[in-house]
């Protein structure tokens, strides 16, 4: 297997003690290399890398008020160019890899696919073979996605929209270090996870449906509208204890009566609960 076939891309932002016990094993993967986005980690995570393992490329994001893992991930993307590697992995900080897991992986993966875990209901759904060439075409991660939440499902729906077929692999040599909500919520923004991945599901479910009609989506700009359009009406049916609804105007067209025809699209989300994540339902400080 040449060199670097497989380009790891690790983010940390408080999970040194993670990236302590997952780096090494990453770094010992034969034909495969490691970046590691340091994403202004208050542990100078970076410089732990830099120190005990020089040949991991270390990217800094530089200051940042809270973590955005989709940016992370794109930032280490870009950084993974230098390595040549035909294939990217995305792999979280608390995830442990068994010996061998890329000499198993490797063979199986083919151009024109990307893949994800088999069993992908847990913390593990975020880790995603892909090529560079796929990734880049698509844009990358959504970085108007802000907290806990769907970034990773909206990169895997894109590159299906975009031909790019999904496949799976087995999950026996991933191993993940559990934690509790509170560590997956500490540095964002959002602190309450169940209104973070809600909004994040309302917003990818918006986008999707609005580039099945034909919209162009690409503009940042036009997406952080959508975004902030339905992180406010949702912050506000959630403080009201009411349902979310939000309807988005999509055609205005006359038929030959005269007569106005509208469509829109819909959604309504029903009242999101506290949720163990939520920092007004906890007895105990952060």
């Amino acid at each position: 297997m040449p060199t670097d076939t497989i380009c790891f891309v690790t983010t940390c932002r408080g999970r040194l003690a993670h990236l302590k016990q997952t780096l090494p094993l990453l770094v010992k993967q034969p034909g495969a290399s490691v970046v590691v986005v340091d994403y202004d980690c208050p542990e100078k995570a970076g410089d732990w890398v830099e120190e005990a393992y020089p040949q991991v490329q270390v990217v800094r994001s530089g200051p940042a008020g809270y973590f955005e893992l989709a940016r992370a991930r794109n930032l280490g993307a870009q950084a993974a160019k230098a390595t040549q590697a035909p294939w990217l992995c995305f792999v979280d900080a608390d995830a442990v890899l068994a010996p061998g897991f890329v000499e198993a992986i490797a063979p199986s993966l083919r151009p024109g696919h990307f893949y994800i875990a088999a069993d992908s209901s847990g913390s593990i759904s975020g880790m995603c073979f892909c090529t560079s060439a796929d990734f880049a075409s698509v844009g990358g991660y959504d970085v108007v996605l802000q907290g806990w939440g769907m970034e990773d499902k909206d990169l895997y729906r894109r590159l299906e929209l975009a031909g790019v077929r999904l496949q799976r692999f087995p999950v026996d040599g991933v191993r993940m270090i559990p934690h509790g909500d509170d560590m997956r919520v500490r540095h964002y923004d959002l602190k309450r996870l169940q209104l973070s991945s809600s909004l994040n599901f309302v917003y990818c479910r918006a986008k999707w449906d609005l580039m099945s009609l034909g919209r162009q989506m690409e503009d940042e700009a036009r997406r952080r509208e959508l975004y902030e359009l339905i992180g406010n009406g949702l912050k506000s049916a959630a403080e009201g204890g009411v349902p979310f609804r939000l309807r988005i105007p999509t055609s205005t067209k006359a038929s030959v009566s005269g007569a106005v025809l509208s469509a829109s699209l819909m959604y309504e989300l029903g009242e999101i609960p506290p949720g163990r994540s939520d920092p007004a339902t906890r007895s105990r400080p952060r």
